[in-house]
């Protein structure tokens, strides 16, 4: 996963737009969100969820606040 996000991250534009930056660090905290639900529940490296998920409730909550239409824009996406 980490290999995956470095080469998203070596795409990104020098001048990325802001709500593009948003979809894709949506996108990263869901997909590790997603594997640590998968791989890690009842183990001890479990509670690196809790972080993750309100990192991306920040996240969420200052797309919705700054996007003129949210449920289009607020979403996990690889914009570049």
């Amino acid at each position: 996963m980490e290999e995956r996000f470095e080469g998203i991250q070596r795409r990104r534009p020098a001048q990325a737009d802001r709500l593009a930056t948003q979809q894709v660090e949506i996108y990263m905290l869901t997909e590790q969100m997603g594997l640590l639900e998968r791989l890690c529940r009842g183990q001890r490296e479990y509670e690196f969820l809790r972080p993750t998920q309100e990192r991306l409730a920040r996240t969420l909550q200052a797309c919705r606040e700054s996007s003129p239409n949210a449920v289009n824009d607020c979403v996990p996406r690889v914009a570049w």
